[in-house]
Parts: structure tokens; C-alpha cells; sequence
């Protein structure tokens, strides 16, 4: 957690010596590239997250996320002393008010809350595992809740870099029904709403 505060502080006092970027308007949209280690389990290649995000201004002065994402990471069965890869996509939306924010709106830091629908799929949808049968099934269509903050900095025109911690919560899940993640994301400017 340490390790988490000490780059968010460095990420927002360098950064706006960087800052050369329009002003937010309600009329932009976006896409958005998250990617993250999850659980802040260090094995990157087998514990990640990564989403694409078509983004745009709300009436309230919120941000709204359209989030197509895949996840992945290895679940450990004590039984067998083994680990079995857990896969999922999914489909959100959410909003993302902002809570505070910068000079010229360069800079903001948001919570982000919604929900969605994926499909997971246990041990590459096999159901056993060295003579172990997995009664619970190995693949299913899963409930999403997401809960988040995020910290965003625009370096220039149309550019912005952010940092994000996200916690999900998959109620019908057969593995491991809270998750959270830590994540860059880089947002580009699409096109202006006509």
C-alpha cells in the first residue's frame, strides 16, 4: 500500500510540469486503454487486467464508461497444492464523478461506480484437474459491481495519463468473489460530439 501512495504522489507532483493540455468539455469523447496487475499480486504474467473504455462527458459533470475487459490470474486449490488459471471478459458501464479537481480542470481525481455482466471460465473450462473433478462448474455468466478511484493528469492536446485502484465484486462467482486491481490507464481524444 506503501508502494501505491508513494506513486500517487509523485505522479501528481511531477506531472503538472508537464501539463500543456486543452480543458475538459463535455462535448469531447474519448477511448481508453487500462491495464493493471490484480490483487497486487507481482506475478504480472499470470495475475493482470486490461480493459478498452469509449468514454464521454454526462449532463451531471460526470464521466461515462462503456469498459469492454479481460482479466486473468491463477486460483490456488489447497486440496491439490495447485493452481488453477481463472479467465474472464466482461461488458460495464459506469460513472465517474468527479471529487476533486485542478486549475483548468488538467488535472482531477474521480470515483468510479457501475456494473456489468462477464463470463468466466475456470481452469480453460476443464472440469478436473489431476483426478479432481470441479463440481461447481467451470464456466459461467457472472454479475459485476465496480467500485474505484481515479486520478488523472492530460500531458497535451488530447493526451491524458491516469492511475487506478478498482475494486470488483462478482456475487455469483465460483472463486473469488472480491478483486481489485491497480492500473494505467492512457486516454485519447476521439471526436467532438456534433
Amino acid at each position: 500500500m506503501k508502494t501505491i501512495v508513494r506513486i500517487y504522489l509523485i505522479f501528481f507532483s511531477v506531472l503538472p510540469l508537464l501539463s500543456y493540455s486543452q480543458v475538459r468539455t463535455k462535448n469531447n469523447r474519448y477511448i481508453e486503454f487500462t491495464g493493471g496487475i490484480r490483487d497486487l499480486n507481482l506475478d504480472y504474467k499470470s495475475n493482470f487486467g486490461a480493459s478498452i473504455s469509449f468514454v464521454s462527458a454526462s449532463r451531471i459533470k460526470a464521466y461515462k464508461r462503456f469498459n469492454f475487459g479481460y482479466d486473468t490470474y491463477y486460483f490456488n486449490i489447497n486440496q491439490l497444492g495447485k493452481k488453477v488459471p481463472v479467465e474472464r471478459i466482461f461488458a460495464s458501464y459506469t460513472v465517474e464523478p468527479v471529487v476533486l479537481k485542478g486549475k483548468k480542470q488538467k488535472s482531477y481525481i474521480g470515483v468510479e461506480l457501475g456494473g456489468g455482466v462477464g463470463y468466466e471460465s475456470i481452469n480453460k473450462g476443464a472440469n478436473t484437474i489431476d483426478n479432481f473433478t470441479i463440481t461447481n462448474g467451470t464456466s459461467q455468466v457472472v454479475g459485476l459491481l465496480f467500485g474505484g478511484i481515479n486520478a488523472e493528469k492530460y500531458i497535451g492536446k488530447g493526451f491524458a495519463i491516469g492511475l487506478k485502484e478498482t475494486l470488483a465484486f462478482s456475487p455469483l462467482s465460483n472463486v473469488q468473489k472480491l478483486t481489485f486491481q491497480s492500473s494505467i490507464s492512457f486516454k485519447f481524444k476521439l471526436a467532438n460530439k456534433l
